[in-house]
């Protein structure tokens, strides 16, 4: 005995083949865009990481210097420490970010120079996820923070290194003003290089 099939329900089977396929692409593509924008939004989050490890950075230069500044005749205070060759500190801020700074001023106490590495830990959407396995033998590591460093090199100025230099008050109302002047490179205008009143 043949059975037979009607033509409507050969055509109602191949609509749901079509169906069916058009709904697997449409499924794969909105899992790779999906995918892209997962990997982008990642990307951009380490960008900004990255981008502010070196303000992490340069705020251990910055306190490098203020402390050559304020104590340049006894660098191992202030919580500073002498390893014998390096002055160092480590600080950490109040995100869990932090830096350390090296400087080195028993080399050339005129140069000294400062190393500041600053240490931002990545947000968690940010981290590179392990690919998804059923059977793992695995251990949770941590997650290593990215470190960018900055290297100074100091010197020490004069006191006077501008041309007109103001204790107090400046008044620019042209009354009251009284300056004078020399170039100490030119002889005909200085006396050996040494203000001459006449």
């Amino acid at each position: 005995m043949k059975t037979t099939l009607a033509p409507k329900t050969q055509t109602s089977g191949s609509a749901l083949l079509t169906v069916l396929v058009m709904c697997g692409v449409l499924l794969f593509t909105v899992l790779g865009y999906l995918s892209l924008i997962e990997h982008e939004n990642r990307m951009s989050v380490r960008s900004q990481t990255w981008n502010l490890a070196i303000a992490v950075a340069e705020a251990g230069i910055e306190e490098g210097l203020a402390h050559l500044n304020q104590n340049s005749g006894a660098l191992g205070c202030d919580e500073w420490t002498f390893d014998g060759t390096f002055y160092n500190l480590t600080r950490t801020l109040t995100n869990g970010d932090s830096y350390t700074v090296k400087l080195n001023a028993t080399s050339d106490p005129q140069n000294p120079w400062l190393e500041s590495r600053g240490f931002v830990n990545l947000p968690a959407m940010a981290q590179n996820r392990p690919p998804i396995c059923f059977a793992t033998v695995g251990v949770n590591a941590e997650p290593v923070p990215i470190t960018r460093a900055v290297r100074v090199r100091a010197n020490r100025g004069s006191l006077f290194i501008a041309a007109m230099v103001a204790k107090q008050l400046i008044d620019l109302k042209g009354n009251g003003i009284l300056t004078d002047s020399f170039d100490s490179s030119d002889p005909f205008k200085s006396s050996n290089g040494h203000y001459d009143p006449t």
